[in-house]
């Protein structure tokens, strides 16, 4: 899968779907929460570890009998970015960082821990609303108990129900003029569909 970042302008009408769980590459079918760090990869919390995407593949991290930390199971409830593109992990009902530059789990101090309560406690924006022409698509398909809708810097739009994590991308239709801003940015990563 590869990620297009549309540029002012571009709207998609069509998305193009992908449908992953835990026989596709994800370490679990449960997925609690998505974010995108600021390097454009994509974190996944599900019951299973914790989950990076980077457009092509999942790994999956946890934490190991070797490492200085271990936490009490691998169910992974939240997660959130902080300022320094870590991730601040509710593993059952006690807060962990992972670090994003390691790829390990670390205790937070007992200050960071209070700053990051509140924070992790707000509930995600229930009015996100799936796109009408991502229900349209699915046809005899259809998303139950979406649990959230995440949209990450390319506009593709992060959604879980009880089956897995769906990811619908955009797509810019085909014979659709457009304008010299727009054609110099499809020219410029050779991507015009």
């Amino acid at each position: 899968m590869a990620f297009l970042l549309l540029p002012l302008g571009i709207e998609a009408s069509e998305y193009k779907l992908q449908f992953f769980d835990d026989l596709s590459g994800l370490s679990h079918w449960h997925t609690s929460r998505t974010v995108q760090d600021s390097t454009g990869m994509m974190w996944i919390a599900t019951w299973n570890g914790l989950n990076r995407f980077d457009g092509s593949r999942f790994v999956t991290f946890k934490t190991n009998a070797g490492d200085k930390i271990l936490t009490p199971s691998d169910k992974i409830r939240r997660i959130e970015l902080d300022e320094e593109n870590n991730l601040i992990c509710v593993v059952e009902d006690s807060l962990y960082l992972f670090n994003t530059h390691t790829c390990r789990f670390d205790t937070l101090t007992r200050t960071r821990k209070e700053q990051m309560q509140e924070r992790l406690h707000v509930k995600h924006n229930p009015d996100l609303l799936v796109p009408k022409e991502i229900y349209t698509q699915l046809g005899n398909l259809t998303l139950r108990n979406i649990r959230y809708d995440y949209i990450d810097n390319a506009d593709n739009h992060w959604l879980v129900d009880d089956h897995g994590l769906y990811i619908a991308t955009p797509v810019i239709p085909r014979g659709r003029r457009i304008n010299k801003e727009e054609a110099r940015y499809l020219c410029q990563i050779g991507r015009a569909s």
